[in-house]
């Protein structure tokens, strides 16, 4: 590694993590629905968070 470089650690329980992992992807979900309707020449809206 080099300074500046980003890395990922991971802090969860092995065996442990089902739930927070359906937390995230559950917030996740409507955005990736969103992002499989797009049509290629659809004009594109910012999305409301």
């Amino acid at each position: 590694m080099q300074v500046g470089d980003s890395f990922v650690l991971n802090v969860l329980e092995e065996g442990n993590y089902q739930a927070l992992m359906k937390h995230f992807l559950s917030a996740l979900l409507p955005v990736l629905i969103g992002l499989l309707e797009l049509k290629p020449n659809q004009p594109r809206t910012v999305a409301q968070f």
